[in-house]
């Protein structure tokens, strides 16, 4: 608390400052947002587009509320999202579903405008923390990556993605935060976010995989330190973790209950998701062929094992060297997408950078110890792995579906929660470090860790123009 007390709160011309530089960047951004939904992607068959249109007006659809209406258990379950093809999930057609009476040309134009909207009071909020949280140009920084790297080109698109993005960075941070003090009220904020995400996309098990797995790990590492005698983390209670998650699987199965249920009955499985079988086929026709071979339960539960595409007939069809080419292949493929095209390497670099304060923090933590001033003791560590391995699990499972999903863009989803924790972390290092031979060192770093990208993303915009 030292060094947090000896900084000077900003005061309320710097505020007024910040908030000026967020008021007009979100202006310039609603203005480029408005011109990118009329003068680009005018066709709604382009990446699974029309896929989502049908869902609204299916969704909708009387007749399909009432053959499904035995499905769920009652007629709030049933006026909750749930309805599902195995494809599409049902968050984004229920938000929408009050607009299927347009016809589908306006309703594509809305939607993109909805995505719109809805990212630039995302950017708002994302500032506001964020300049509250690090520093006004930590602020500067995220808001201006977030925005034109990510947002600004994913709302003029009719999906989810940019609602799931926010979603996701929502649900990213309950996980850090468990990270760094797990007390049980998070627990059931984060089961709550969970659910709504999982209506977004099923695909949210890889973060509740890498939260169990990085929260099994520290169990067992301060179990460990404990029976050493060695010093433990009291911001972190292991007691609280089984009741904790007893909390987060409530809260969840209160939220996505109905969608559960409704895929349970449909497909015979409650977690089901077509991509899962189709991400291991060689072709987005070989993929379409199969979700029509298999369209309910009991075709689903007819394929023989040996015939169920996944990890083990893969393997045993076609060996574990053709698994690691087809991960590296379909890894350059998804790098292309997730680091390079609109600016995005700029992650890439922030993550360099991160790379380099970690290491100075791990020479100075075991040159000169007792000067490093430990935030939470070794929180930053864990919120690092369970980033780390939140995205190795997505990115590889996007990867070995390069063939039968090209240009998948689930993955864009954790662009702004990893731009979030590099800087997180790279601020709470910086902050550790201050007392230390290494203090000028990582100062230096971190500020061009927040600058170059405000320069980048500048010219960016200048060029735009």
């Amino acid at each position: 608390m030292a060094d947090r007390g000896a900084e000077k709160e900003p005061g309320w011309i710097r505020w007024f400052l910040y908030l000026c530089f967020l008021t007009l960047f979100i202006g310039l951004y609603f203005f480029l947002g408005t011109r990118l939904n009329y003068q680009s992607n005018q066709d709604s068959r382009l990446q699974n587009q029309q896929a989502y249109l049908d869902a609204v007006y299916q969704s909708s659809s009387p007749a399909e509320v009432q053959g499904n209406s035995q499905q769920v258990s009652s007629a709030l379950s049933r006026s909750l999202p749930h309805l599902t093809d195995g494809v599409v999930d049902p968050l984004w057609p229920w938000l929408l579903g009050s607009l299927s009476s347009q016809e589908p040309a306006s309703l594509f134009l809305e939607g993109k405008r909805i995505n719109l909207i809805v990212s630039g009071v995302a950017l708002i909020f994302l500032g506001i923390v964020a300049g509250r949280a690090f520093s006004f140009t930590a602020g500067v920084s995220i808001t201006l990556v977030a925005g034109i790297c990510l947002f600004l080109e994913r709302s003029s698109w009719f999906l989810p993605d940019t609602i799931g993005s926010v979603l996701m960075l929502l649900t990213w941070i309950c996980a850090l935060s468990l990270m760094r003090r797990n007390v049980l009220w998070l627990y059931g904020i984060l089961g709550f976010l969970l659910g709504i995400t999982f209506l977004y996309d099923a695909l949210v098990w890889v973060i509740v995989l890498a939260f169990l797995a990085v929260s099994l790990g520290r169990v067992i590492s301060g179990r460990s330190a404990a029976r050493r005698r060695e010093e433990t983390d009291s911001q972190w209670s292991f007691s609280n973790q089984i009741v904790g998650l007893a909390v987060l699987i409530t809260a969840f199965m209160i939220i996505s209950g109905p969608r559960l249920s409704y895929s349970n009955a449909r497909f015979g499985n409650a977690f089901h998701l077509y991509s899962n079988y189709t991400i291991w086929l060689d072709s987005p026709e070989e993929a379409r062929d199969f979700r029509t071979s298999y369209p309910d339960a009991e075709s689903l539960a007819n394929i023989a094992p040996t015939a169920r595409p996944g990890l083990i007939r893969f393997v045993k069809e076609q060996g574990a060297a053709a698994l690691i080419q087809r991960i590296f292949k379909g890894g350059l493929s998804t790098g292309r997408l997730f680091f390079v095209e609109s600016m995005r390497w700029l992650l890439l670099y922030l993550g360099v950078v991160l790379t380099f304060i970690t290491l100075i923090h791990q020479i100075a933590a075991r040159r000169t110890h007792e000067q490093v001033w430990r935030v939470g003791g070794t929180n930053a560590r864990w919120m690092l792995a369970f980033s780390l391995a939140a995205f190795i699990l997505m990115f590889l499972y996007v990867s070995i579906g390069y063939k039968s999903h090209p240009g998948d863009t689930r993955l864009l989803t954790l662009y702004v929660p990893l731009l979030v924790t590099f800087v997180w972390i790279a601020h709470r290092f910086r902050r550790q470090l201050q007392r230390t031979r290494y203090a000028t060192t990582v100062n230096r770093a971190y500020l061009l860790m927040l600058v170059v990208p405000i320069v980048v993303v500048a010219f960016g915009i200048f060029r735009a123009f």
